[in-house]
């Protein structure tokens, strides 16, 4: 029989399963654990499963699944975040829902901070800072924020990991891979997608960000790949506060890129933003191979001079040089309406899950193509098309490295910002030169 309690956690982890199984079927997920027969295996009653859940009965279930997630807390939170990353994976409607997910989370006191901080430093908290707001400016699942002075004057943002995250996220990371194995087990889509192996990359990622070094060391690569351009910005790392619970970096005092209305009003150039935003994310990719995976607007501020600085550089994605070039090649395939070309390009960047018929992607290629044959390249939406390119490959048993996955998420969502900011930015013009380099170079 599979076990799912280990030894010495089993009352935890059964408080835990009951939680989680009161949570899922209070808004109407209890069927899928009769799927698992999981009162075979914890010991939960069948009449928690079967309980009705006429509160929710009302909402859609990609509705029902997001209040579910935000209930369950920060490593639930964070799965239906990587989730609304993954359109090769879960279905669209689920994903506009689950990219609502907020971590509403109540702060952790200013005494349990100032104590994390000198525990971590080994030092009084007046030895480090010159003065320390005790309220955050801003609290999330896995850390919150404060704002601070270090001599001689300079502002910074302190980022604490919430003292008790770890130990939740470990034990919930538990139960999931026990769940996931239990579906693999009993529900034959969930080996399709390889809901283990999910899981399993879940976990690694997740552990990633509850180490604020790689954080740290994420912007000190990213300023070093940035040195020699002046239009984009990398927050000061102060590397000898920083710790695995504590990022100590410069406090960025900009305008949101959302707020389209102040740049405007302050005199900014939007097109010109536009423009600078996507060549930031497109040097990233293709020059240099180290991106930020999550430049949602939230993240990206804009400074004096049009000057562009991205935030939160926890979710980074890598792309090797031979991924690279098939990029390339996926998006010169594009640009020139060659299906045959964005085919081949595939080569290196997706999995095979089953037997191809590559004749028969050609010719579902070819119809994508066609759909755009008549439409001026500036009017076309290079991130939807990507995502139309995603759904073509699920159709037909590939699937795309989640790295890529997130890259393909990144390029839309500056995509949008761009055209939030300029209404007649061309994506795919900006994206030529990048493609053209890169096959030059391999030539």
């Amino acid at each position: 029989m599979l076990r799912v309690l280990k030894p010495g956690k089993t009352y935890r982890q059964l408080n835990r399963y009951r939680h989680i199984v009161r949570v899922l079927v209070k808004y109407g997920f209890g069927e899928l654990f009769d799927r698992l027969r999981l009162w075979e295996h914890v010991s939960i009653e069948r009449r928690l499963l079967r309980r009705a859940a006429r509160e929710f009965a009302h909402l859609s279930l990609p509705e029902r699944l997001r209040l579910a997630l935000e209930e369950l807390g920060p490593t639930f939170i964070k799965l239906g975040q990587v989730l609304s990353t993954r359109p090769d994976l879960v279905p669209r409607e689920y994903i506009i829902e689950l990219e609502k997910l907020q971590s509403n989370v109540t702060p952790v006191s200013s005494e349990v901070a100032l104590a994390t901080i000198q525990s971590e430093l080994g030092r009084h908290i007046e030895e480090v800072f010159t003065s320390f707001e005790q309220k955050p400016v801003a609290a999330a699942s896995l850390a919150q924020v404060h704002r601070a002075t270090v001599k001689p004057g300079k502002t910074v943002a302190v980022k604490i990991l919430r003292p008790d995250v770890r130990d939740v996220i470990e034990l919930d990371l538990e139960i999931m891979h026990s769940i996931a194995g239990l579906m693999d087990r009993y529900i034959e889509e969930a080996r399709l997608i390889g809901a283990v192996e999910m899981v399993q990359e879940f976990s690694s990622n997740i552990r990633k960000e509850l180490d604020l070094r790689l954080e740290a060391n994420n912007m000190r690569r990213s300023a070093y790949n940035f040195n020699d351009d002046p239009n984009i910005y990398v927050p000061e790392v102060y590397s000898e506060f920083c710790t695995k619970r504590l990022l100590v970096m410069e406090y960025i005092d900009g305008i949101n890129v959302a707020d389209v209305k102040r740049l405007r009003e302050d005199g900014f150039d939007l097109a010109l933003i536009a423009r600078r935003g996507v060549d930031i994310a497109l040097k990233s990719t293709f020059e240099h191979g180290f991106f930020h995976a999550d430049p949602h607007p939230g993240n990206i501020f804009i400074l004096p001079d049009n000057v562009i600085c991205l935030l939160d550089y926890g979710m980074m994605g890598t792309i090797s040089s031979r991924q690279r070039e098939s990029m390339a090649r996926l998006a010169a395939g594009i640009i020139n309406r060659d299906e045959r070309g964005m085919v081949r390009s595939l080569e290196g960047l997706v999995e095979a899950k089953g037997p191809v018929n590559v004749e028969r992607l050609e010719a579902d290629m070819a119809d994508l193509a066609q759909q755009y044959d008549y439409l001026p390249l500036g009017d076309i939406r290079f991130g939807a098309l990507l995502y139309q390119v995603v759904d073509l490959l699920v159709q037909h048993r590939l699937r795309l490295q989640t790295h890529l996955v997130w890259l393909f998420k990144a390029v839309a969502t500056i995509e949008d910002v761009a055209h939030n900011l300029d209404a007649n930015f061309d994506m795919i013009e900006c994206a030529r030169p990048y493609a053209q380099r890169i096959l030059r170079r391999r030539i």
